[in-house]
């Protein structure tokens, strides 16, 4: 395992001495640390470095509260010193100490960050302002979920503070998502957390249409319709709770996409009225739904290993390829896709994949997936004291562990979240919407039978947090 808490300590040491010298030099620390970080990010847009460029657009900066009388708030004794000074000092340090000024210019921007959070001038500290939804406010008559009931936990205190400001501006429609979050929890976290992801891409929500989940209008004048469902485990299947059952390899890739098979088909049923449940609820029927994209959005919670498959699954059950390892000469495990149309899901049925291969699917126009919008995922997103080790995507060093402080762990509510597009969809989806470098994007091409694939640099795979009271359950 690689372990960058060295290099972290120093992004913090040096973080603390910038923080303590905005401190010193202004009589209004906030109004300084907002210029700074500002100017920073004004010079940061001009590297050539995608990573940091997909980083500072999320952080969307209240640049409006700033003071440009900047003679009133400095002191005259300090009018000399600059942060940005202290920053090219510790950059060029850096650059020379890891022989690579790539690396020296993210750890820069990671301080900004520290700078930017210490302040609270980062979405990172969410909406305060608007009227949310009690989602702890106990209102279930029926058995409590049980990753409810671990949240209650006094540890989860600001995780919790996180989620009820994730339903700022949400609609609760049929005045029973409360309720149900307690009693299901992870199809309405799953829920809450597309939400807010189309709060960040500026998307409009529809909530006079009741049905499907979010009728949407995005920035690029795009409308598209989203349904939200996730994969559980079969009635009396115990994985996703107990942990010390854990599937393995091939078996846990297997059940796994043929609970993403079962999902898709439900959902598919719907919007073509397919079986007496669905006739009278039609999706296609609907004024609102019809010529628009149909967009199923999917997370897995049918095991309690769900959040390791990434897009083992999803890649057998859209394109048919399944990874098959091997150890080399040089003792290096290597893998290879290899193709099929057809996986066993018990021993006298056998269902198809590759889904997005044909046009039998066309109704679908993509399916958006995540592995990652978990709990952890509120977890990143909140000032909890715990450790994050998170595995994320490089295409020349290949997957890279990290393990941190959550104070000093960064990720963006987007990263993790895969899109992909139906190739043989009646109505595309637009190559515009979700092309943010957080997300990644695959498109199967049938000329030659290759999934495209593009996913940028340092982005989320995986992540799991680690407590110091490892003895209280964690929600999945």
């Amino acid at each position: 395992m690689k372990k960058d808490i060295d290099k972290y300590d120093l992004i913090k040491s040096f973080g603390n001495k910038v923080i303590s010298i905005i401190e010193l030099i202004s009589v209004n620390p906030y109004q300084v640390a907002l210029k700074f970080v500002l100017e920073e990010v004004k010079a940061a847009k001009t590297w050539e470095i995608p990573y940091i460029h997909g980083r500072i657009i999320q952080w969307d900066i209240n640049e409006a509260s700033l003071d440009n009388r900047e003679n009133n708030f400095i002191k005259e004794e300090f009018k000399k010193i600059s942060p940005h000074d202290l920053l090219d000092m510790f950059t060029s340090d850096m650059a020379i100490k890891f022989d690579d000024y790539n690396i020296a210019a993210i750890m820069r921007i990671r301080i900004v960050e520290q700078v930017m959070f210490y302040y609270k001038l980062s979405t990172r500290d969410f909406y305060k302002c608007g009227k949310t939804i009690d989602l702890f406010k106990i209102v279930s008559k029926n058995k409590l979920h049980p990753n409810f009931q671990n949240l209650l936990h006094p540890k989860y205190k600001l995780v919790r503070e996180v989620l009820v400001s994730w339903t700022e501006g949400f609609e609760d429609r049929d005045k029973k998502f409360a309720k149900q979050f307690q009693e299901t929890f992870n199809s309405m976290f799953w829920e809450l957390y597309l939400y807010q992801c189309l709060r960040v891409l500026k998307m409009e929500i529809d909530f006079s249409k009741q049905s499907p989940d979010f009728a949407v209008k995005s920035p690029y004048g795009n409308e598209f319709i989203i349904e939200a469902v996730i994969t559980n485990g079969t009635e009396g299947d115990k994985h996703h709770y107990e942990k010390d059952k854990i599937r393995e390899d091939v078996e846990l890739i297997n059940f796994a996409s043929i609970r993403i098979l079962n999902s898709i088909y439900e959902k598919y049923k719907h919007y073509m009225g397919i079986g007496d449940k669905y006739k009278k609820s039609k999706y296609s029927d609907l004024e609102h739904v019809k010529g628009k994209p149909f967009i199923i959005a999917i997370a897995p919670f049918e095991q309690s290993a769900s959040f390791i498959q990434n897009n083992q699954a999803i890649n057998l059950v859209l394109y048919g390829q399944r990874i098959k390892t091997k150890i080399n000469e040089s003792k290096e495990i290597i893998g290879e896709f290899i193709n099929i149309d057809k996986i066993k899901k018990n021993e006298e049925t056998l269902l198809d994949v590759g889904l997005f291969t044909n046009d039998k699917y066309k109704e679908i126009s993509a399916v958006i997936f995540s592995t990652t919008a978990t709990f952890s995922k509120a977890v990143s997103c909140s000032d909890a004291d715990c450790i994050i080790q998170a595995n994320t995507f490089h295409l020349e060093k290949g997957r890279i562990t990290s393990e941190l402080p959550n104070e000093m762990y960064f990720e963006s509510l987007l990263d993790g979240l895969q899109v992909h597009r139906n190739p043989f969809a009646e109505i595309p989806l637009d190559l515009n919407e979700f092309s943010n470098y957080e997300i990644s994007s695959y498109l199967y091409d049938p000329l030659t039978e290759i999934v495209n694939v593009n996913q940028n640099n340092n982005t989320l795979v995986s992540r799991i947090t680690k407590w110091e009271m490892e003895n209280i359950n964690e929600p999945i």
